[in-house]
């Protein structure tokens, strides 16, 4: 093979490569891209105990903030609280069906921010409220 020949292989070669490999990198960021801002309808926030109680100020925080949010978008938050524990264990479910899509995003990052400060807060998305 003339040398020639096969420095035109190597190049074509290479160019494959690279043309692949680009190509993958888009598809990756492609994916990685959200494509909506995640809003569940069916919140379940818990407050749980580890042998000391729950997190009493976080839950009272929780439902100041409810009335906070009803009384700033002139709404009423459709909810259910069960409790389900000797140490005050208790669970709020909401229905966030009947909320537009910023006001399911607004109170979904308000709860994920009230989780995120304590260990005694546990969050689960439902199909529906219990």
């Amino acid at each position: 093979m003339s040398r020639m020949l096969k420095n035109f292989l190597y190049f074509i070669l290479f160019l494959a490569l690279f043309v692949s490999c680009i190509s993958r990198k888009e598809m990756n960021l492609a994916a990685e891209k959200p494509k909506k801002e995640f809003a569940p309808k069916h919140i379940e926030v818990s407050f749980i105990s580890i042998g000391a109680g729950i997190d009493k100020l976080s839950k009272d925080s929780l439902i100041d903030e409810i009335h906070a949010f009803e009384l700033k978008n002139n709404i009423k938050l459709d909810y259910s609280e069960r409790k389900w524990g000797r140490e005050g264990e208790v669970s709020f479910c909401f229905d966030l069906s009947k909320l537009n899509e910023e006001l399911c995003v607004s109170w979904h990052d308000y709860l994920q921010h009230l989780k995120s400060k304590s260990d005694k807060i546990r969050m689960d998305y439902l199909q529906t409220c219990k």
